[in-house]
């Protein structure tokens, strides 16, 4: 980006333009914008316009010392990617200022997608793209906050952001990615920049006003760490645990050996995803009305689409990843589904914890259950429920034998095949996977369909045929 495509973008921005400053080269941009708002150097010959009233802008084409949370490097190779910081003065208590991190992160991950840009959050303060689990996830970005305080009050925060745009071969210890490498569109720098900043500066004003809490329904629905299994480093130790939630006030909710706990301060590393194929609830929402949306009427697809659109919090007994063990409790939350209109329960389908997901597999609408089934955080041990509850609609276990992750388990397999209520061509197509100690015990069963064990018995008396028999 060059000084000219940068003045666009703030002419764009017109009286809400902040005071910007551009460089080709510096240190950080952090350091920088820190050393503007104390007075302690000159950089007049930086300043390119904007108004002071709007806060300061630092950007530089590339960082010789940019950094990242807990002071690590961060990669800026010249002209490749954005590298910003933005600075407003304020006077808020201390921790009013604690989860911005994760509102700049929704914001980013939203400005993007409405661009067509899926990328997913990974708490605190990372963007991130699973292309291929096995090898984990890529980092498109990072986002660094820091304040200025004195005495009890912030006095200053600092936002920084680092977003790889352009192409870049990273150095194989680098996890990289960049927004060319998962985008079929190509964007410079300065469209991205202008698709990002008015968002990011209305959503920190937005921040300062309502915190976290105001936020947290985007930052769900853009985490691609829900339900994953993680490592945990905190002050006392690497300890294992499985994300369960974010917290109205920004901690993360996870469960460590059955208990939950709320982590204020920790890194993740070596995180296992529930599912193979990891997409934020955004990017679920999307592929739904895709898959979902050919098949019901225009005056259904309005009230889902208006219902997905409106970011009122749904109940949070019905959201939060919490155990409802109270009966009481438990007939209260299907009391409160069952008032629900179609599009509520579609829109809860997609977001709600266990609890709601248990309530809303029973539903007779396709349009629900499917909903239900593309939660990204469902977990295994509930499709195997699922797959072995005879009193569900049989669209249930058409949904699971075509996803092909869930099928790659063997549990769902066994039950899928041995539910009397799944459709006879899907039972019949995974007998073949079954290993002889399962086959055996379905040859037995009164209640699968005479056509299913006629099959299984077949398969056994052409596996004992073979070489060596059994043991499959």
């Amino acid at each position: 980006m060059q000084k000219e495509q940068l003045l666009l973008v703030l002419q764009k921005l017109g009286s809400k333009a902040p005071q910007t400053y551009f460089f080709e080269e510096l240190g950080s941009t952090m350091d920088v914008a820190k050393q503007i708002v104390e007075g302690t150097s000159d950089y007049s010959s930086h300043l390119i316009g904007g108004d002071i009233a709007n806060g300061y802008l630092v950007l530089s084409q590339t960082q010789t010392s940019g950094r990242g949370r807990g002071g690590s490097e961060w990669l800026s190779p010249k002209g490749h990617g954005l590298y910003f910081s933005f600075a407003s003065l304020v006077e808020k208590d201390a921790e009013q200022t604690l989860g911005l991190s994760l509102a700049i992160g929704a914001s980013v991950c939203e400005s993007l997608k409405a661009n067509g840009i899926y990328c997913g959050l990974k708490w605190p303060n990372d963007l991130i793209v699973f292309k291929d689990i096995s090898k984990g996830f890529k980092k498109l970005g990072g986002i660094l906050i820091e304040t200025s305080i004195s005495g009890s009050k912030t006095r200053a925060i600092f936002v920084g952001l680092g977003l790889n745009v352009l192409k870049t071969d990273f150095p194989k210890e680098v996890p990289g990615i960049s927004v060319a490498e998962i985008s079929d569109q190509e964007f410079s720098t300065e469209a991205i920049l202008e698709i990002l900043l008015p968002n990011l500066f209305r959503d920190q004003n937005r921040f300062l006003e309502e915190g976290f809490s105001a936020f947290r329904n985007a930052w769900r629905r853009h985490s691609l760490i829900s339900s994953s299994k993680a490592k945990l480093l905190l002050p006392e130790g690497i300890v294992d645990c499985k994300i369960e939630d974010i917290a109205a006030d920004g901690a993360l909710v996870v469960r460590i050996d059955e208990k939950l706990r709320n982590i204020y301060a920790g890194e993740l590393s070596e995180i296992l995803p529930a599912h193979q194929k990891v997409l934020s609830v955004a990017q679920t929402i999307d592929q739904f009305i895709l898959d979902s949306f050919s098949e019901i009427s225009e005056e259904e697809k309005t009230e889902i689409l208006d219902s997905l659109k409106d970011d009122t919090a749904l109940e949070e007994d019905l959201v939060a990843e919490a155990e409802v063990k109270e009966e009481a409790k438990f007939k209260n939350l299907s009391v409160i589904i069952k008032d629900m209109k179609l599009g509520a329960k579609v829109k809860l389908g997609l977001l709600g914890n266990m609890t709601a997901r248990s309530l809303l597999i029973r539903e007779n609408s396709r349009q629900i259950r499917a909903a239900v089934m593309k939660n990204p955080r469902l977990t295994e041990a509930e499709v195997v429920d699922y797959a072995k509850n005879a009193n569900l609609d049989k669209h249930v276990f058409q949904i699971i034998a075509n996803d092909n992750n869930w099928m790659r388990v063997y549990p769902i397999q066994v039950a899928i095949v041995s539910n009397p209520k799944t459709p006879m061509d899907i039972s019949i197509r995974w007998i073949k996977y079954l290993k002889d100690k399962e086959l055996k015990i379905l040859a037995k069963a009164k209640t699968i369909p005479s056509a299913v064990s006629t099959q299984v018995r077949k398969l056994l008396e052409t596996r004992n045929k073979k070489p060596g028999g059994g043991g499959h």
